[in-house]
């Protein structure tokens, strides 16, 4: 790559999604970003400062609570830079990542090394309907780790309709397992913060934050238990 060219923003591919509208990879600076639904959903794992990034943040997080893992669950992909840093932390570890859209698994897999991460599956899916039925995707096991990282917008809009949604991740996270719930939320207005959380801690009461903050508008909220004590009547 030339100095221009690490200089020079350029679209290295942009597509349309039903699920996602417009899919977009794009590269300034040597970072590589993945954006779709009006923001940036990952930096390439090789990005500059992504440990100061929120993916590398939660790797952190992650890997500081649980010192060894057999099997981690991640609903939403992005370009998979979390899973692509959390089999580097866990040699071995099986990684099953649900998505929805088929054209970010394209995305993630032509710009952002997907299919050189090891013992990874990614299922397409909706992860209300894996939720709801886990055997149908060929999912037996419980996980050591869960880390829900979807679209909150429609996590939200279909949380009243599916009442069991927290109960059911409690039933696929391991005894002694860490859950971690990713939120963007306005740096402006942090009430949907607090609304957030107290909708996670109806379930699992013992939940902390960690802040991760953000150079633009708005910044991430990662909520995560460690204790395994979610109400579950």
């Amino acid at each position: 790559m030339s100095f221009l060219d690490y200089l020079m923003p350029k679209t290295l591919y942009k597509t349309w999604s039903a699920h996602s509208g417009e899919v977009k990879i794009f590269r300034m600076f040597g970072v590589t970003k993945l954006i779709f639904g009006g923001g940036v959903q990952s930096l390439k794992h090789d990005s500059p400062g992504i440990f100061r990034q929120y993916w590398g943040e939660a790797a952190r997080l992650i890997t500081h609570n649980v010192k060894q893992a057999k099997s981690i669950l991640i609903l939403g992909l992005g370009g998979g830079t979390i899973q692509y840093l959390l089999a580097k932390a866990y040699p071995g570890v099986k990684i099953t990542s649900v998505e929805i859209d088929p054209a970010v698994i394209d995305a993630a897999k032509k710009y952002f090394d997907l299919d050189e991460i090891s013992n990874h599956i990614v299922v397409q899916a909706d992860c209300f309907d894996l939720l709801e039925n886990p055997q149908a995707f060929n999912i037996y096991e419980k996980f050591d780790v869960i880390l829900v990282d979807v679209n909150e917008k429609g996590l939200l809009s279909k949380v009243p309709a599916k009442t069991n949604y927290l109960k059911e991740l409690s039933n696929l996270l391991a005894s002694g397992g860490f859950i971690a719930f990713n939120f963007i939320v306005s740096q402006k207005d942090n009430s949907k913060g607090g609304i957030l959380l107290d909708l996670v801690r109806t379930s699992f009461p013992h939940v902390s934050v960690l802040k991760v903050k953000n150079p633009a508008f708005a910044d991430n909220w990662i909520f995560y238990d460690k204790s395994k004590t979610a109400s579950v009547s």
